[in-house]
C-alpha cells in the first residue's frame, strides 16, 4: 500500500508540475525582454571597444586590441581608476558599518521607532538629482550650512566641493547619507527573522553582548551582509548624478571616475571605442568582484 502511495505521487508530481507543454513558451517574453535589454547592449558595447567607432567619423574600423593597450598603458585611466577605488571602498564599508549600527540600535524598544525609520530611509526615496541640489547648497562656501556648523565650533570655512583636497570626501559623504539607509532596511529585516529564543538562551547562559555579536549576530546574518555588500558594490561603481551634479569630475580631475571618464571620452570626446573599452573593463572587474562574493559570501543563489 506504501508503494502505490509513492508511486502515486510520483506520477502526481509528473503530470502536474511540468504538465504544460506550452511552459517555455510562457516564459518567451521575460527571455526576449532580458535580452534586449541586456544581452543586446553588451554585445554592442564588446563590438565597439574593438573598433575605432567616433561621433565625429563617418567610417568605423575594426582596430583590436589598440583601445585596450592604450587604456592599460595609459597613466590617466589608472589614476581614475584609483579614484574609482577610494569612493568604493570608502562609501561601501562606511554604508555597511552604520548600517548595521543603526539597525541593530532599532532593536531596542523605543516609542517613536517608526518615525524614526522614515526619517531614516528618506534619502533612498528622495530623487538624488534632487538631494544633490540640496547637499551643493549645503556645501556653499560662502551660504552653506556646514561652514556654518564649523564656524561655531572655530574651524575655518572649507572649499568643499572646489577644492582636490575635499572634493572626494564631500561626494562620499553624500553617497553615504544616500545610501546608508538601504543597508539599514535589509540588516533590519534580517535582524528580525533571525530566532529570538537562541539570544534568550545564549543570555539565560551567561553571554555578553560582544559574544553574541561575533559568534551568534554576525554569523547568522553573513547571507544579509553578503548581500547588502555585493548591492552596495556594485552600485557605488556605478555611481554617476551624484559626482556628475555635485562636481563634475572635478576639480580638475579629483572626483573624475570611471564612469565621469566614460561620459567624457564618449559624448565630449566623440571617442565611442575608448569609451566602450573602459566601460567593458569596468564591467569585467565588477562582474569578477560580484562573482568571488556570491561564492564567498554565503549567499546562496542556486
Amino acid at each position: 500500500m506504501k508503494k502505490n502511495a509513492l508511486k502515486r505521487s510520483e506520477n502526481y508530481h509528473a503530470n502536474n508540475i511540468y504538465p504544460n507543454k506550452y511552459l517555455y513558451y510562457y516564459l518567451t517574453p521575460a527571455v526576449v525582454m532580458l535580452v534586449a535589454l541586456c544581452a543586446f547592449p553588451l554585445l554592442v558595447l564588446i563590438y565597439n571597444s574593438f573598433t575605432d567607432m567616433s561621433m565625429v567619423k563617418p567610417v568605423t574600423n575594426f582596430v583590436g586590441l589598440r583601445n585596450f593597450r592604450k587604456l592599460l598603458t595609459n597613466p590617466d585611466f589608472w589614476n581614475r581608476f584609483v579614484t574609482t577605488m577610494k569612493y568604493v571602498v570608502s562609501a561601501v564599508v562606511i554604508e555597511m558599518v552604520l548600517g548595521f549600527t543603526i539597525a541593530l540600535l532599532f532593536q531596542i524598544k523605543l516609542r517613536a521607532k517608526k518615525l524614526l525609520r522614515l526619517i531614516i530611509i528618506i534619502p533612498m526615496v528622495a530623487a538624488p538629482v534632487a538631494m544633490c541640489f540640496l547637499w551643493t547648497i549645503m556645501f556653499n562656501p560662502k551660504m552653506g550650512i556646514l561652514n556654518y556648523l564649523l564656524s561655531l565650533i572655530n574651524i575655518p570655512p572649507q572649499m568643499w566641493t572646489s577644492s582636490p583636497d575635499t572634493a572626494l570626501f564631500s561626494v562620499i559623504l553624500v553617497e553615504i547619507w544616500m545610501n546608508t539607509p538601504f543597508v539599514f532596511l535589509l540588516v533590519s529585516s534580517g535582524m528580525t527573522a533571525l530566532p529570538q529564543e537562541l539570544f534568550e538562551a545564549a543570555v539565560m547562559d551567561g553571554a555578553g553582548f560582544w559574544q553574541m555579536l561575533r559568534k551568534m549576530l554576525l554569523p547568522l546574518l553573513s547571507p544579509v551582509l553578503s548581500i547588502a555588500f555585493l548591492f552596495r558594490l556594485q552600485d557605488s561603481f556605478k555611481v554617476f548624478d551624484i559626482i556628475y551634479v555635485l562636481t563634475g569630475g572635478g576639480p580638475g580631475t579629483a572626483t573624475e571616475t570611471m564612469n565621469i571618464s566614460i561620459y567624457k571620452t564618449a559624448f565630449q570626446y566623440s571617442r565611442i571605442g575608448s569609451a566602450s573599452a573602459q566601460a567593458l573593463l569596468l564591467y569585467i572587474f565588477v562582474f569578477a568582484m560580484s562573482y568571488f562574493i556570491i561564492k564567498r559570501g554565503n549567499i546562496g543563489f542556486d
